[in-house]
């Protein structure tokens, strides 16, 4: 009943779509040559007309080539509004240029402009409003799915869990089956080897198998889906692993899960990070120019010698850099390290914390240790440069500076695993 009423429900959302781009184009031709000044019609409107008749199909299966009418009840709003918008802005690309290559000079963009901020506006609102209707619907139980689970481990319960507290989504747990009969908050309804059985009986729209370790045949799983009709979803139990949006790799046909994605690692998106920090920076330096000449005169005032401090960093790559930064103790003349002494008179160090200038590493990581004491992840950093260990930083965090997109149970895995030895 579900799958015929989704059915005409989309062909509904079609039409509507057609009727509204159709009426977007001919308000923008009256807005462009009945409201607005200038507007004088170079064409007949029949040619008008004929550009909306092809743009419309065209569009609406660009829209459905893109999933937008698939029934999709997880998928967000937000995703169905960029869609919408980057298909609208590339219809209009592909519709300039089709006007270009058959010469008609005369066409009007503005008025192709103005249809795409119309039909962008009534096609948005029209999706968000139909989302909402279904939700509020759906939460009063409504056009309600039915899902089995397969398996009763934390992946399972965390699914249920999902489910259960996102009623506006529609989803009834008919109930759960497994080798184990261990999950009283959910009935019952078999083994694994009754599935088929199972399927005939419940009928379910949808069946999610999310299996800890309960060792069984997957693929007759989906097998068994596949021959009664039921839409079959797989949770992998390292699911609790990955990130929001984890990056799916192949090889040779082979999927391969990160469980991370870089986004770096895309040329288009290093570019615009290194094209907005070159620009950022260039436009900060100059906002906080008058600040910093302030702080320099007050760096050359308060005490002799640079303005500046220079000392050598490790960067990207293991590569060695100079860093600058305003001076904020006294100049040693006689040490020509960067380390600072106990009885430096430039630097104030903690009564109870008095620490000597370390002579190796065991030091170094004993005074690591002692530092990290009071806190549960400590990251100490060490870089290899010239054949040479040299200590960077300790980062004291409740995260242990690892990725904040990873779950806490990853960092307290994460944690137990770090030994500062």
């Amino acid at each position: 009943m579900i799958r015929e009423n989704q059915k005409i429900l989309n062909q509904l959302n079609i039409l509507s779509d057609a009727v509204l781009l159709f009426a977007s184009f001919i308000a923008s031709y009256y807005l462009r040559f009945y409201i607005m000044p200038d507007g004088l019609q170079s064409l007949q409107p029949k040619f008008y007309l004929y550009t909306i008749c092809v743009i419309t199909p065209v569009q609406l299966l660009v829209y459905k080539f893109f999933g937008l009418y698939e029934s999709n009840r997880k998928k967000n709003v937000g995703k169905i509004v960029r869609n919408i918008l980057l298909i609208n802005i590339a219809v209009l690309a592909l519709t300039q240029t089709g006007l270009f290559f058959f010469k008609f000079k005369d066409f009007s963009r503005g008025v192709l402009y103005i249809f795409l901020l119309l039909e962008s506006v009534l096609l948005c609102g029209k999706h968000i409003i139909n989302r909402r209707i279904l939700h509020f619907m759906r939460s009063r139980g409504y056009n309600q799915k039915y899902v089995i689970l397969a398996g009763c481990g934390v992946t399972a319960r965390r699914c249920f869990q999902e489910l259960r507290n996102s009623p506006e989504l529609g989803y009834q747990v008919v109930g759960y089956v497994s080798s184990l009969e261990d999950w009283p908050e959910l009935p019952y309804l078999g083994s694994f080897t009754d599935i088929e059985v199972l399927l005939e009986k419940y009928k379910p729209d949808e069946f999610i198998a999310a299996l800890d370790d309960e060792h069984t045949d997957v693929g007759y799983l989906a097998q068994a889906c596949e021959a009664s009709g039921t839409r079959f979803f797989l949770v992998p139990y390292y699911v609790q692993f990955f990130s929001n949006r984890p990056q799916v790799d192949s090889l040779n046909g082979i999927p391969m899960f990160s469980l991370r994605r870089i986004p770096l690692d895309n040329m288009v998106n290093a570019f615009i990070k290194r094209t907005f920090d070159v620009i950022g920076s260039l436009l900060l330096i100059v906002l906080t120019s008058p600040l910093m000449l302030a702080v320099a005169i007050g760096v050359k005032l308060s005490s002799p010698g640079p303005v500046l401090f220079r000392q050598k960093r490790i960067g990207y790559g293991s590569k060695p850099f100079t860093m600058y930064k305003f001076r904020s103790m006294r100049l040693n003349l006689q040490e020509d390290t960067a380390w600072s002494q106990n009885s430096d008179d430039g630097l104030e160090a903690p009564a109870d914390f008095a620490l000597p200038r370390p002579a190796h590493l065991e030091q170094m990581l004993e005074y690591s240790r002692r530092l990290a004491a009071p806190f549960p992840y400590v990251r100490a950093d060490f870089y290899e440069t010239k054949e040479k260990l040299v200590f960077g930083e300790l980062t004291f965090t409740p995260a242990g500076a690892l990725d904040t997109g990873r779950l806490p149970e990853t960092d307290r895995m994460f944690g137990k695993l770090l030994e500062l030895s």
